[in-house]
């Protein structure tokens, strides 16, 4: 249901969670004169208040928290290189709690946690440009907590000393379209996917997002309550969408990042002229992070990288009809080649009169070695000759099953995709996959593959 989008600045209308959280604000906004705040705060609650003057059509996607108190006395500036960060403490309409999977690999245990939600503006030093995003900290296992206020102890945007374990995701504020999400462990980023990224392909990003959240069920809700901290009526909304997308929890991929619309001028001091979009400064990184301001994966090596893999007793394999050598690609042809080793593997057969390349061939009208094939292409390939299921949500348990699965990953610092054939997974949790790009076998986390266009090979045709 779409209504005005309100942002509450001067606190006549109190919107709250718990009581004794509603009790402390009420204290701290209308028991007090209104302090002096520092520069680098004043200017950017300035740029919100002149942001939060639009009134926009929305709708509760996502984690939206609704109506919104910015806490300007208690936000907190972190300067990280040439990015500032300014954490604003919220009062919202709406609250999240959920519950999350300890082991992504493993969807039988859960745990459950309170979710936080907070104001970020960015801005890069001596720039004028500030955007601002709605972060949502969700902490794991060992940081969970009913309680808000030791979540919010444990993580600022932007603090690059912060040992913080757990999933963030920015959002856009008026909107609530997801704009990123990172995973932290003990600290270190150590996997980031962005919209605002160019090398993070656009095909299957909010599916991989979904995987790096790992929710198997977030509940919203919102408590009405008045300036007296008189509760007005609760309402429990369940099965809320984690990630929101244009258009709802229908919409498509936007062709550029959807912020919403700036105010006119665009932003305060900024010579950019009326009605023209200043560069988007993207949400900051925090603590040890796996890639640079853009919010890559790419770069140093993390948990995310893919790994040589060495055998163990602990692995869980698919069991081989027949085992063959690992072929080496000479082209684009890392499709065909996977199911080739697919086929003479695990199903004992014979490919060597080039059936899948002649397919290909009639799909896309080239060689699959000059020009490979196309993700449009991919599931008639695999469905003409394989029973196969597509976007599949549980790897782990389609291998449990003695099931393969053909999946696509992102070829770093490139929008392509590579093919590869999952064969297994590790006690840690990572996968174990052929590559024949190197005629080896690596482990990556189940994040790393496009779960759109991951298939359970049950059978061949």
């Amino acid at each position: 249901m779409n209504k005005k989008l309100l942002f509450s600045l001067t606190g006549s209308l109190l919107l709250g969670v718990t009581s004794c959280e509603v009790s402390d604000f009420i204290s701290d906004t209308f028991g007090s004169e209104e302090k002096k705040l520092p520069e680098e705060i004043a200017d950017a609650k300035t740029y919100f208040d002149q942001y939060a003057s639009l009134e926009i059509d929305y709708e509760l996607i996502g984690m939206h928290p609704g109506v919104i108190v910015p806490q300007w006395d208690d936000a907190i500036a972190v300067q990280n290189g040439e990015m500032v960060s300014i954490n604003v403490p919220l009062f919202t309409e709406a609250t999240y709690s959920g519950a999350f999977y300890i082991d992504r690999a493993n969807p039988d245990e859960t745990f459950s946690t309170s979710l936080l939600q907070r104001l970020v503006i960015v801005k890069y030093l001596g720039e004028s440009n500030y955007n601002c995003y709605v972060s949502t900290i969700i902490p794991d296992r060992d940081c969970a907590s009913k309680n808000r206020a030791m979540i919010s102890r444990r993580f600022l945007s932007g603090d690059t000393a912060t040992t913080f374990s757990g999933t963030v995701i920015y959002s856009t504020v008026t909107t609530n379209y997801t704009v990123a999400v990172e995973r932290y462990s003990g600290g270190e980023c150590i996997e980031s996917i962005s919209i605002l990224n160019p090398e993070d392909a656009v095909i299957g990003m909010y599916e991989s997002m979904e995987q790096i959240i790992g929710a198997k069920e977030v509940t919203r809700e919102i408590s009405l309550m008045s300036r007296s901290g008189g509760e007005f009526g609760g309402i429990q909304l369940p099965g809320v969408t984690i990630i929101g997308t244009p258009g709802g929890s229908g919409g498509g991929t936007p062709s550029v990042p959807s912020l919403p619309p700036p105010p006119d001028p665009p932003f305060p001091n900024n010579p950019t002229p009326p009605g023209s979009n200043p560069p988007v400064v993207p949400p900051p990184h925090s603590g040890g992070s796996s890639g640079g301001g853009s919010g890559s994966s790419s770069g140093s090596s993390s948990s995310n990288d893919p790994q040589e893999y060495k055998y163990s007793k602990t692995d869980k394999l698919v069991t081989k009809k027949k085992s063959i050598p690992i072929p080496k690609q000479t082209g684009q042809n890392c499709v065909t080649n996977i199911l080739d080793y697919l086929s003479e593997s695990y199903f004992e057969f014979d490919a060597s009169k080039g059936p899948f390349d002649f397919y290909a061939l009639l799909l896309e009208g080239k060689l699959p070695g000059e020009a490979g094939v196309s993700i449009e292409n991919l599931p008639k390939l695999i469905n003409h000759f394989f029973v196969a299921e597509q976007n599949v949500s549980n790897f782990k348990q389609a291998i449990d099953l003695g099931y393969t699965l053909v999946s696509l990953r992102r070829i770093a610092s490139s929008k392509d995709y590579h093919c590869v054939l999952i064969v297994g997974y590790t006690q840690g949790g990572r996968y174990i996959y052929v590559d024949t790009s190197t005629a080896k076998t690596y482990t990556a986390p189940a994040s790393s593959f496009n779960k759109y266009y991951t298939f359970i090979i049950k059978g061949m045709l």
